[in-house]
């Protein structure tokens, strides 16, 4: 099945890889608002949580991003 919106990406994606992150779906999906994807389809029920990982920044700052994962 072709997705034929962002949002519709996403959750496929979420389905078929169990996470995501928002440079995934940006880069694969053009999504770059992934956050409000995740708020929309927890809204239609899809149990979502957002685990935190820290990573360096190319400045050699500490920074955090977030996965996205599908919980069953």
């Amino acid at each position: 099945m072709e997705p034929k919106s962002q949002l519709e990406a996403v959750k496929l994606h979420l389905e078929k890889f169990g996470h995501i992150t928002s440079k995934t779906a940006n880069d694969e999906y053009g999504a770059s608002r992934c956050s409000d994807i995740i708020y929309k389809l927890r809204r239609k029920g899809m149990n979502i949580t957002t685990i935190p990982q820290d990573h360096i920044t190319r400045f050699g700052n500490k920074g955090q991003h977030g996965i996205y994962k599908l919980i069953e």
